[in-house]
């Protein structure tokens, strides 16, 4: 299955009438898929609830409110939420995905099939496996935006707008998981992909104890041109941007992305210590 473009913000806002004459008109095709399709809630991850993320893979039906859309579901890990014994096996999971996508980035294409498959060899259970690799679909959309084999998709297709697999996935599955591609990146690029990866994993290795902006902190210091291409990028045709600027959006969406897959305790705090806020 080919995954579909993410994160389009240009497309012109679509009526009530038209939404409901397209549902009515397609509903013989679609009634199933709707049926798995879960409904955008989110634009941002501020939207979501505390330890839960705005994932922009997320197989949603795309709708607007006053004329913006609304793209991403809110997301957390759940049952297979990352506990302080699997933290380690999980980063190393998450490394090995995302160096699959900057091997990728060096002629543009898809995640590398042999890290891929590093990371589907470590002993974490199906679910975890499905989460870890949400989460790397969704460092890849902040930070550089996926691309699918589809050229495009309109806003008013009454259709998923992506897949992100089923939630638990194992090695068998990896031949046919859709994981998007990446274009071919720069210089910089590469060095911000490299400082991300090790910003996220070692959050995820060792919750809120502050490496992850030490890291971050990086990027302004040494990469002083970069710019997200991704979510993230600053140009906003909705004209809602919640952030200072496109290091802003990155520390906070990628922060939330690693903290959904965090157990939860109450809904707000970590077991371990610190809150799953930005």
């Amino acid at each position: 299955m080919s995954l579909p473009p993410l994160r389009r913000r240009h497309a012109r806002p679509v009526s009530w009438s038209t939404l409901l004459l397209l549902a009515v008109l397609s509903w013989p095709a679609t009634a199933h898929a709707a049926a798995l399709c879960p409904n955008c809630n989110c634009e941002w991850s501020a939207d979501c609830a505390i330890g839960q993320t705005c994932a922009w893979p997320s197989n949603c039906r795309v709708w607007y409110a006053n004329g913006l859309k609304i793209d991403g579901t809110c997301t957390s890990a759940g049952a297979a939420a990352i506990g302080a014994e699997q933290e380690a096996l999980a980063a190393q999971a998450l490394d090995s995905w995302l160096q699959a996508y900057e091997r990728a980035g060096i002629a543009g294409g898809e995640p590398d099939s042999a890290l891929v498959a590093d990371a589907f060899s470590l002993p974490l259970t199906p679910a975890q496996h499905g989460a870890i690799r949400r989460a790397a679909l969704q460092v890849e959309t902040i930070l550089f935006g996926l691309t699918g084999a589809q050229a495009s998709l309109a806003a008013n297709d009454a259709v998923c707008i992506s897949d992100t697999g089923a939630a638990a996935v194992t090695a068998d599955d990896a031949p046919a998981l859709a994981n998007g591609t990446l274009p071919r990146l720069g210089a910089d690029d590469f060095a911000a992909a490299a400082i991300v990866r090790a910003a996220v994993t070692a959050e995820l290795l060792r919750p809120f104890h502050g490496d992850f902006a030490r890291i971050m902190a990086r990027i302004p210091r040494e990469l002083p041109r970069f710019a997200a291409s991704g979510v993230c990028a600053d140009a906003r045709a909705d004209g809602r941007f919640p952030y200072k600027d496109s290091l802003d959006c990155l520390h906070h969406e990628l922060l939330r992305s690693i903290h959904s897959l965090l157990p939860r305790n109450g809904g707000e705090a970590s077991p371990r210590g610190g809150f799953l806020a930005d």
